[in-house]
């Protein structure tokens, strides 16, 4: 969403008659970014707590 009203912004002091394209290229990169960081800390934390509980070790 930020990347989006950056993208609009930006777009509306470069050439108000593409502003919105401007909010997409800015906008849908940031939302993938957002995603894909969130994604790898999420998992990140995930084996953390399964690290400390123990849950870790897969026992057949």
């Amino acid at each position: 969403m930020l990347g989006a009203v950056c993208g609009l912004v930006i777009g509306l002091r470069a050439h108000p008659a593409t502003a919105w394209a401007a909010a997409i290229e800015l906008g849908l990169p940031a939302t993938a970014l957002g995603a894909l960081v969130g994604l790898v800390i999420g998992l990140i934390a995930g084996a953390l707590v399964r690290r400390r509980d123990g849950r870790a070790s897969v026992r057949g």
